[in-house]
């Protein structure tokens, strides 16, 4: 493929996406200059634009099997030298290539690897992609190159809020209160990244979110309002075929707490070692999946940033739903309207963290410590 190939108005880096996610193997050609390579002064590697790392990004975040060929005396690059979405490319195993007497011997041994891989794997064309009737709880999926990825959680129940016991909760969390979610539902591995959503504003020519001098990418997209969250959604659902939603406030805690019982999904005590919350003093939001994710493999649940799910703000839970539903009364709710925030922030102290935390915002409000992450429903 030739640049000159992408469509005009075309977005290059989904052009890009779409291409390798159809493929079967993906070889990258590494030469002894391959990691110094650089364009109007800036390394390659560093640039989130260069067309070789968003092909190595695309094939590493979606599964393409990948195989380094070393061209001559080449070597594999060290994942100290590469940027953190391409450090796992440093771990494979290269099949390296003399240009010299050995050339035959060693491209020939090359193919018989591609044959292998491929007798494996099987040409994904030749797959139908599976349907959510399909999919088995707890599978990750992803409705196309450019949508969050997402995670497949089983119908079940929850018990929401704090007892009255609980000296760290808030009373807004109580009455405690039993949930039952009779749908399967996939919500998203990670709070969108600034990397998903940058593609919705460049395609859709909306003005991007500030990023604060933290960077973008990997990073959870901070500055937006719960009104830019319905508009990504909405986009998203247009351009997949498929119906995103935020989740309820019921499906959030549902999935943060992953069936546990305790403050946090991994204990009744958080460490810095656990999120990104005051305590770690990164004094910044973290790239997502920095730290380990709960037992149904959801990263960032706890701190990083708040979420915005889809239902107004109620002061307790008298009279909250009991099926898992978002709780809207949009209708007689005050202007501004205010919708709920879950899940605590960077800057925010480890009692804002907890499961059962929640907090309030005008849907119109934008910060550095607000996000989002998307859910639809599978069954």
């Amino acid at each position: 493929m030739d640049i000159d190939n992408i469509p005009f108005g075309k977005d290059f880096r989904v052009h890009i996406t779409e291409a390798v996610v159809h493929s079967d193997i993906l070889l990258v050609i590494v030469g002894r200059r391959w990691l110094g390579a650089s364009r109007g002064g800036i390394k390659r590697m560093d640039s989130e634009t260069d067309f070789v790392r968003l092909e190595i990004e695309a094939a590493l975040s979606n599964a393409i099997p990948i195989i380094p060929v070393l061209a001559g005396s080449a070597r594999m690059p060290p994942p100290a030298q590469l940027p953190e979405s391409l450090k796992n490319f440093a771990f494979l195993n290269a099949a390296p290539v003399d240009t010299g007497r050995d050339f035959h011997q060693h491209m020939e041994r090359l193919i018989r690897s591609i044959d292998q891989t491929l007798a494996t794997t099987g040409s994904r064309d030749e797959v139908a992609p599976p349907t959510d009737a399909d999919m088995p709880d707890l599978t990750a999926l992803r409705d196309a190159p450019f949508a969050p990825e997402l995670v497949v959680l089983p119908a079940g129940e929850v018990i929401m809020g704090s007892t009255e016991e609980d000296e760290a909760a808030y009373e807004d969390e109580r009455p405690q209160h039993r949930v039952m979610i009779a749908w399967r539902f996939a919500i998203g591995r990670y709070p969108v990244t600034f990397y998903e959503y940058d593609q919705f504003c460049e395609v859709t020519r909306r003005e991007k979110p500030g990023d604060n001098g933290w960077g973008r990418g990997r990073r959870p997209v901070i500055n937006v309002s719960w009104r830019d969250a319905q508009d990504y959604i909405a986009w998203l659902s247009q351009e997949t075929g498929r119906s995103y939603r935020l989740p309820s406030e019921a499906e959030w805690e549902f999935a943060c707490r992953a069936g546990t019982t305790s403050r946090y999904s991994f204990g009744d005590a958080i460490w810095r070692r656990d999120a990104n919350y005051a305590y770690s003093e990164l004094g910044r939001t973290s790239e997502v999946g920095s730290y380990l994710p709960n037992p149904w493999g959801l990263h960032d649940m706890h701190g990083n940033v708040w979420e915005w799910v889809e239902d107004d703000w109620h002061d307790n839970y008298r009279g909250a739903p009991s099926d898992g539903s978002a709780w809207s009364d949009s209708e007689t709710s005050p202007t501004p309207r205010r919708c709920v925030v879950r899940g605590g922030a960077w800057s925010g102290v480890s009692r804002d963290c907890r499961s059962a935390s929640r907090r309030r915002d005008f849907t119109v409000s934008r910060s550095n410590g607000l996000g989002f992450r998307v859910a639809r429903t599978v069954s």
